[in-house]
Order: C-alpha cells, then structure tokens, then sequence
C-alpha cells in the first residue's frame, strides 16, 4: 500500500516493466510523477480504452516545481503527508457526442455549401477557451454578423462546431460520411482551430489563387493593424493536410478544406493545459477574426463558380529529416536526405535552388519548387558549400512530375 515517487530519469523500458509487474504484485497504491512540460500540466486522453486492461495503480502527476520541492524534502528525510482527490470513475461507451449545425440558405445555389466552423469540446484542465472556444466563438459571430447585415448569400452557409475533435475527429468525420452526397457541391471547408491570436491569412493552391484574391480582397479595407495575406502554395503538391483538425477528413474526401494561419503566439503554453482560460484571449483579435470568417463565407457563397479542385489533393512533403531553428540545422535523423547527402548539425541554409531562404517556412517551400534534385547552398563555419539532395525516390515523386508536366502543357 505505498506511493512510489518516480525517478525524473527513468531506467531502461525492461527494469521499468519490471519493477511496475512488482509493484503490481505487491499491491503498491500508485506513483506520483513529475509533468514533462514545466509549469504546464498537459492533458490527453485515448477514446479507445479497454475497460478490462485498465492500468493497476493511480498514477498523479505532479508541476515540476512540486515535484522538486517534494524529493527535495523527501531527501532531507522530512515526514510528509499529501492529499490528492483521484476519485475517476470510467464509465462504459458508447458516449454520445453532437454537431451544432445552422444554414443560411443561399438565393440562388441553396444546394451548394460553404462551411465555417470550429470544434466544441476541450480538455477539462481549464476552460478550454483558445482550444476550442475561440473557434466556437468566430463561427457564432461571423453568422451573426451575416444575418444582421440582411445581405442574401449566393450558396448556402453552413456553420459547424464539430463533436468529438479531440478524441479524434468524430463530428468531422460523421459528417462527411453522412453527406457524402453534398461534397461535390460544397466548395470550401474553413475551420477555426488555432486559438486566439488574429486570423491572419490563408494557403491556396495556384488555381484558387484568383478567387482567393477576388474573396479578401475586402480585409485590405478593413482594420488595417490586422494585414492578411493569401499565401500561394509552392509547387504542385496541393493543400496540406495535417491531419489534426476537422479540415482534414473534408481534404480526405476531395473537399477544399483550410486552416487558418495565425501568429499562435503563446498557444503551445496554453493549448491543452491548466492555461486555457477566457483571460488569455485577446477581444479585439478574437473580433477581427470573426470579420475574416464573415468575409471569406460570404465571398466564397458569392462566387460565380465552386472553388478549383484542380490537383489539390495533398502530395507527400519533401523532407529532409532535420528539425531547423530558422534555417540552421539544429539535429538530424541518421537515415533522412541531408544526413546522406553529408550535411551536418549546426549547418546554416543560405539558398535551395539558388534562391535565398531566410526561414525554416521558406526552406521548406524552396524544397517543394521543381524538380526532385535540390541544391541546397549552405554554410559551415566560416566555409559556404553546395550540396544535393535528391529526393527522386521519394514517395510521391511520380504524381509530382506529371502534375508538373500537365501544368507546363
């Protein structure tokens, strides 16, 4: 019946799975632990979980400062007593979890879609106000916004607060799969889901690139201490798909699906944390981002036309395996291109392809330009030298090169 209080430096997997089958045994009451992520407690979860593996023994994770201070005294040999409130029950699923759906039918193409949305759940460390209140609340304002105005959109405005995101995309995914039959009509998918700093700008593949332009070009007018740009994708390698928000499955399915890009200042410190609290959003960015989803919904619904799919359907990235500060080298994995090619840690990228890059956005866009080999110019202390990488193995590489030839056709 004893906690055991962990090592910050764990032993070898097989002494830990070891010593946890004795404690097991012995009928240990559970361990306290040290969070990874200093100051913050990171929340997580699995909707997976099979009832009948459930782990053995609580395991409380502690802020490292606690945790410090708690093996500090526990080495001086102090007696101590804590107190945690660790009554969890699990109850069995299936647990129902719902999207929030309302359109403003559109006047003349009511059978097609423009989609603005967020995710309703959060982590319950706090609040869940940037992650994902902040999008909750840009999709509510930006319909209210539209329906106050009284303009009549052309197609019909669907806003969404998606269930389930955080255990995996469930709402999104239900969603697709139950109105397969309106993809095709659905022109664009915009998902708010970066938390609470400006709605800044937006990735578009180069067929979009003049609706985009036609669509915001109305925030040039507005307030002007929030700049939006349209970025332009390089390449042919079509919209990015990280996976990890309810854009995705709409990508997945051939349905133009984006991410706003934001600053995200300060958001890793909050995002699924004890952090995540309504004082840490900014009213007038959250404003001007609920004006950037009003605008872009309403431009979209107003198009003469759907948005082009044209090749937009996500290529694998070309990566070199490097984790870049900037465009320094700060690490490489021993099996990925520039390791082969001979570069090293500490390397500095000057050009790919001669053309200069002065960001780790900028090197990753460069590598994605052209043809599968890539000269990289690149300085080692005080020596600048050229390397090549070549990436034509890479997989993707074959619809790269005849979507790059359809275009120069």
């Amino acid at each position: 019946n004893a906690w055991i209080i962990r090592r910050v430096r764990a032993p070898s997997a097989k002494l830990r799975s070891a010593f946890e089958a004795a404690c097991v045994a012995e009928g240990a009451a559970g361990y306290v632990s040290r969070a990874g992520g200093g100051d913050r407690l990171v929340m997580g979860g699995d909707a997976k979980v099979d009832l009948a593996k459930l782990p053995k023994q609580v395991r409380v994770r502690l802020l490292a400062v606690q945790y410090d201070a708690l093996v500090a005294r526990l080495e001086r040999g102090d007696a101590l007593e804590l107190e945690f409130d660790v009554e969890h029950h699990f109850t069995p699923g299936p647990v129902p979890c719902f999207n929030v759906v309302a359109d403003l039918r559109g006047s003349e193409f009511p059978d097609e879609y423009v989609i603005a949305g967020g995710h309703l759940d959060s982590w319950d460390g706090a609040e869940g106000a940037q992650d994902n209140g902040t999008g909750v609340a840009t999709t509510l304002e930006a319909a209210r916004l539209i329906a106050a105005s009284g303009v009549k959109p052309r197609r019909t405005i669907r806003f969404v607060l998606f269930g389930g995101e955080e255990q995996g995309l469930f709402g999104s995914e239900f969603h697709v799969r139950e109105h397969a039959a309106e993809l095709a009509r659905t022109s664009v998918v915009l998902v708010h889901d970066g938390g609470g700093t400006v709605l800044r700008g937006i990735s578009a593949t180069e067929p979009m690139a003049a609706d985009f332009a036609r669509v915001f070009a109305p925030l040039a007018r507005s307030d002007t201490r929030f700049p939006f740009e349209v970025r332009v994708l390089p390449g042919v390698e079509g919209l990015p798909n990280s996976g990890d928000s309810d854009h995705a499955p709409f990508i997945q399915a051939g349905v133009p699906g984006f991410f706003w890009t934001q600053s995200e200042e300060g958001y890793e410190h909050v995002h699924h944390t004890q952090f995540d609290t309504y004082e840490t959003v900014d009213a007038d960015e959250l404003r001007q981002s609920a004006r950037v989803v009003a605008i872009a919904a309403l431009g979209f619904a107003d198009l003469d036309h759907l948005v082009d799919r044209t090749e937009m359907e996500p290529l694998p990235r070309r990566r070199m395996g490097v984790r870049l500060d900037g465009t320094k080298l700060a690490s490489l994995t021993s099996d990925g291109r520039a390791a082969e090619a001979g570069l090293l840690a500490g390397d500095v990228v000057l050009a790919v392809d001669g053309v200069a890059v002065a960001s780790q956005t900028q090197v990753g866009d460069e590598l994605q330009r052209g043809g599968p080999l890539k000269v990289l110019r690149v300085q080692r202390g005080a020596d600048v030298q050229e390397v090549t990488l070549d990436f034509t193995d890479a997989p993707g590489e074959a619809e790269r090169a005849a979507r790059a030839r359809r275009k120069a056709e």
